[in-house]
């Protein structure tokens, strides 16, 4: 005959079950109380009301939720961010094109531009990979959404 839960006959049962439905994980729960982590996790599955439960697959999925809401935001930033480089990286050839015409500007000031120019190219094509990666992430965390149960 199996033994009593330990988590039912815990003194503290109700601050465990209070831990739980907070959404604290079962491994701090298990070090706080001095019990197991599988009995905290057995006490979940064969006692806690289907509320709680319910609650707690809630809470995960308003985080997941905030997470995406969050990756859109930067996404929004990055492609900002993106636009005003390319528009600076534009208005740099410019100013450099002008310069090399210009013979009142030595060249050093030339050779400044060009390593600018080469800087701010180089950081527009990690702007475009960082993005493409964020909306490749947040393509999966709308999937994932998508496929969980309410």
């Amino acid at each position: 005959m199996p033994g009593k839960c330990s988590i039912c006959t815990h003194p503290n049962r109700l601050e465990i079950e209070k831990k739980i439905s907070e959404g604290v994980s079962y491994r701090d729960i298990a070090k706080q109380f001095s019990v197991s982590k599988s009995a905290v996790g057995n006490h979940v599955i064969k006692h806690i009301p289907v509320a709680i439960r319910q609650a707690q697959a809630d809470r995960e999925i308003e985080s997941g939720l905030n997470i995406i809401e969050e990756l859109k935001r930067i996404l929004v930033e990055l492609n900002r961010l993106r636009s005003e480089a390319q528009e600076t990286t534009q208005e740099a050839w410019r100013i450099f094109n002008n310069a090399k015409v210009t013979s009142a500007v030595n060249s050093g000031a030339i050779k400044f531009l060009a390593d600018t120019l080469e800087k701010l190219t180089r950081i527009e094509d990690k702007f475009v990979k960082f993005i493409g990666i964020q909306a490749k992430l947040l393509g999966l965390l709308q999937e994932k959404k998508e496929e969980e149960p309410l």
